[in-house]
């Protein structure tokens, strides 16, 4: 699942486990850091309501200023400008610019064909042949290694860190829009060096923004960290691929509990879009997605990790867990900390919130709280073995159902035409015959408390209210 704008792959919209935590947080405020933010903040991070303090980065000037107007949250800010490394910052002569798309595709996938054919319709010239296209691609100079055969594999110095110096703090707030942002610097100016949670998603140098905070990634007060990550890549050290963000954020102490994985089609035999616009397909490599990272504070192995940190922050870190669709390790989480936790929570009724969550998929609950769930569980109820099968049964006898209904659903569409018709019918005859005798409409009034009568009775019935559900599911099959 996603969300649009500044949205993370797998971030829910809703969560009432989220939303009970962030009201028990006291003075705490969770702490978001959203490199990439154009279309606002994900709606998922609201649910922290008054607890939510935020600072977003885009490139867009105007975005961000559309941004800041909309804002309602007055510990939500955006800010406009470049985040990345200063020409003369160390990493960046380390990296030299050679990152971001080492080995990358080179206009040989679908979108790129795409474009190319509606370029040639725009311009209306004869569009080129598959053949001569990639005829073209393959005769073009790309380079796919950096400088040639030279590799960099001195993976040591990724986990450097370089604290920002007092100037670059002070400075950090101040510059134009189209200023580089050193993300360190910024984020101790602000106040936000202790944010609990970092996304980037930038399209280009994520590895240099997600190195430059290497100290960062370091401090046990950050909880999680969303990046998109690439696929493609070589095995230089400085390729902004997802086998070098991998290994530097375990090195920093995080475990990956979530990848989403995006196809893109080669343009010789492209698959169908995922989208109105050429992007993703259906099929194809594996170019990009989205990683989670989370601190597993639910294990022994980080335990000293947990001792650290305060009751909020754990408390915190359930509240991230369910967001992200993990209510198993959120439970764990409540379970593993309950005497902590409960100074600010209802473990037990958290506990029950978060059943609900995890069977918000089903089209049945197996149970209404954690006791009697855990309990089906082990008594092995069936209905926790082979989900797969017994949900496309379901749907199957549902969607049957609802087809057996189709000459109700057929009546009940005509009944709402005929109301609809003569309402309007009764309308035009009243604004034409304004003093008339009042027999004189008496038709179109009895035809109208018919087709209303008749719409009524329908939505009365017992069969149209069990079907509620069957034509809700057709509805969205069907995309309507």
């Amino acid at each position: 699942m996603s969300e649009a704008g500044s949205g993370i792959e797998g971030l829910r919209h809703q969560s009432a486990f989220a939303r009970y935590v962030a009201e028990r947080l006291g003075e705490a405020d969770f702490k978001l850091v959203d490199v990439g933010c154009a279309g606002g903040l994900a709606s998922g991070w609201r649910q922290f309501g008054d607890h939510l303090a935020a600072i977003g980065f885009d490139t867009n000037a105007q975005e961000v200023a559309r941004l800041t107007a909309l804002e309602t949250n007055p510990k939500v800010r955006y800010a406009a400008g470049w985040v990345g490394l200063p020409e003369s910052h160390p990493l960046h002569k380390a990296i030299r610019g050679r990152g971001p798309w080492h080995h990358w595709t080179g206009e040989r996938l679908a979108y790129d064909r795409t474009y190319d054919l509606r370029k040639a319709r725009a311009a209306g010239s004869e569009a080129r042949s598959i053949v001569a296209y990639l005829d073209d691609i393959r005769g073009r100079t790309w380079a796919t290694r950096p400088y040639g055969d030279l590799y960099d594999t001195d993976y040591r110095r990724d986990a450097q860190g370089y604290p920002p110096s007092p100037q670059e703090v002070a400075q950090a707030l101040e510059g134009e829009p189209d200023r580089i942002i050193l993300l360190p610097a910024y984020l101790e100016a602000a106040g936000f060096s202790d944010a609990d949670f970092l996304k980037i998603d930038i399209d280009g140098p994520d590895w240099e923004v997600l190195r430059s905070v290497a100290g960062m990634l370091g401090q046990p007060s950050l909880l999680g960290v969303s990046l998109e990550v690439s696929f493609y890549g070589s095995h230089d050290a400085n390729d902004n691929s997802f086998h070098n963000m991998d290994r530097l954020m375990r090195e920093k102490g995080f475990d990956l509990f979530g990848l989403s994985v995006r196809t893109y089609a080669a343009a010789a035999l492209p698959f169908p879009y995922m989208d109105k616009h050429p992007s993703m397909n259906s099929g194809g490599r594996p170019l990009q997605g989205d990683a989670l990272y989370m601190r597993d504070l639910g294990s022994r192995t980080w335990s000293d990790l947990a001792n650290a940190i305060s009751d909020e922050k754990i408390a915190k870190a359930t509240a991230l867990f369910a967001l992200f669709n993990l209510p198993d390790h959120a439970a764990e989480m409540l379970i593993a900390h309950r005497k902590r936790l409960a100074r600010l929570i209802d473990v037990d009724q958290a506990l029950d919130l978060l059943v609900e969550e995890v069977q918000s998929d089903l089209l049945e609950d197996i149970a209404t709280n954690y006791r009697d769930y855990t309990q089906a569980f082990e008594a092995e109820d069936p209905r926790f073995f082979d989900r797969y099968t017994a949900n496309n049964d379901r749907w199957s006898r549902a969607l049957t159902a609802l087809e057996s209904q189709g000459a109700l659903l057929q009546r009940a569409q005509q009944a709402e035409h005929d109301l609809a018709a003569a309402r309007a019918e009764l309308d035009r005859r009243r604004a034409i015959t304004v003093g008339a005798a009042e027999d004189a409409d008496d038709s179109i009034y009895r035809r109208a408390a018919y087709a209303e009568a008749r719409l009524r009775a329908i939505e009365s019935s017992t069969i149209w209210r069990a079907t509620a559900p069957l034509r809700k599911a057709m509805r969205l099959l069907r995309g309507g």
